[in-house]
């Protein structure tokens, strides 16, 4: 029955389809392949997937942008999933130059081991930097950076 959907039927306002409904659900289907349909911000079935935490093992289409470059990978750091072992992406970024790698630095979500502390975003501040401003910041500013409140005022994340 699965089969007779049709997943990219816009069936809310802002352009959700069918898929993106059972993503929030978390009744997609075993097999299912349609992650690149999108609603009218670019917003990904794999997006609101990976928000909720259903992205199926295995997935590999981390690279996924909404329309202002906010990947299926961004979106796995802010919503507390982590990113499949040996995940070699940390360079894609959005519009706004902020890279999968300061995303997780954001929010203290760099695996063991990664090694791309020189990654800069669009201001020339590296990962390693951005770490830096973040442990020196006063804790309510760190707080309230990782809930998304002091990026876009800083204009360096």
């Amino acid at each position: 029955m699965a089969n007779d959907i049709d997943w990219a039927e816009k069936i809310w306002p802002l352009g959700w389809t069918r898929a993106h409904v059972a993503a929030q659900k978390g009744t997609l289907p075993t097999g299912f392949d349609r992650w690149e349909l999108t609603d009218i911000d670019g917003w990904t079935v794999a997006h609101e997937a990976v928000r909720i935490g259903t992205l199926p093992k295995g997935f590999d289409q981390w690279d996924l942008a909404d329309n202002n470059g906010w990947t299926v990978a961004h979106q796995a750091v802010e919503s507390g999933g982590f990113l499949p072992e040996g995940f070699d992406r940390w360079k894609l970024a959005t519009k706004d130059g902020i890279t999968v790698a300061h995303t997780a630095a954001i929010f203290d979500r760099l695996p063991n081991g990664f090694t791309g502390w020189h990654l800069r975003d669009r201001h020339g501040v590296t990962v390693l930097q951005l770490i830096h401003q973040i442990l020196n910041m006063p804790p309510e500013y760190a707080e309230g950076l990782k809930a998304g409140t002091l990026s876009r005022a800083m204009g360096n994340v």
